[in-house]
């Protein structure tokens, strides 16, 4: 309820939560400035610096780097020949607690198109 507020409060709205994450969650959104869909990507500050996540108690070292994961989206995606099929990078925001990595909202996953175009190969 926090981060809805949060979202809310940063001018997006109707915001729901589509998963957790290794060091955070993503939400999808509505960006009023733009009237726009997009997908928010939350990630822990403590957890980024510390390269790390916590399973069960147990904490683990991970590659994950959402800064890094920005600077290539804003990179691939700021041409204007850049493909419609490449999610757009938005903005990235950061309070004391999080990194907000937004991103238009391309209506699934890959995640969900790998598993799709597995279940058509097999």
């Amino acid at each position: 309820l926090r981060l809805v507020a949060l979202f809310k409060a940063s001018g997006f709205i109707k915001s729901t939560k589509i998963t957790q994450t290794l060091q955070g969650s993503i939400w999808r959104s509505f960006q009023l400035s733009t009237n726009k869909n997009v997908v928010i990507k939350v990630t822990n500050r403590e957890l980024h610096n510390a390269r790390s996540i916590v399973v069960d108690g147990q904490t683990y070292l991970v590659q994950e780097n959402i800064l890094k994961e920005k600077s290539i989206l804003k990179e691939v995606t700021k041409g204007s020949n850049c493909p419609n099929s490449i999610v757009k990078y938005i903005d990235c925001l950061k309070s004391s607690q999080n990194f907000y990595l937004i991103m238009e909202d391309g209506g699934h996953s890959l995640f969900s198109f790998i598993q799709k175009v597995h279940s058509i190969i097999q």
